[in-house]
């Protein structure tokens, strides 16, 4: 059996799934970026989870294929196979930079994330305060404080 070009093949499958991949995190951007529906974020959820059990099977593949060669798992033994196999280095060099796009994005979301989970937070603790009796800290958005109003539409005065 010719695990070189077995190996070839799960790299190349790799880079295909990682592309598709890195399509959906940019998908993902745009959804945080934007006001989309929490079904929205959490079906784009799905299909991440989806792609990461994909890439996990991709990778144990491709670790099995490397033990077969007498090569260790995991990057190093990628890069032990390229460096014998000189026609996996342009597909390995190709899923690296593929990757290295995804985690920036993937990244990114997160740091998006992040951002709203802390918009979130204060809004909820504005929300507490007016019903601890706060709402001498808030006017609504006609420009009028106290409490009644505060409940309608409450904003931070500071």
């Amino acid at each position: 059996m010719d695990y070189v070009a077995q190996l070839l093949e799960c790299l190349r499958e790799e880079d295909a799934v990682i592309v598709e991949f890195t399509a959906l995190l940019e998908d993902e951007s745009t959804a945080l970026s934007g006001r989309q529906s929490f079904e929205a974020l959490q079906a784009i959820t799905d299909r991440k989870n989806e792609f990461a059990a994909r890439l996990g099977g991709l990778s144990h593949r491709r670790d099995t294929l490397q033990e077969e060669l007498g090569l260790p798992a995991g990057h190093e033994g990628t890069e032990a196979a390229v460096a014998s196999h000189p026609e996996l280095a342009e597909p390995w060099q190709i899923l690296l930079a593929h990757s290295a796009k995804a985690a920036a994005i993937n990244e990114r979301n997160g740091s998006l994330i992040d951002m709203h989970l802390r918009y979130t937070e204060e809004a909820l603790e504005t929300l507490r305060n007016v019903g601890a009796g706060a709402a001498g800290n808030l006017y609504t958005s006609q420009g009028r404080s106290g409490a009644a109003g505060a409940l309608r539409k409450a904003y931070v005065a500071r």
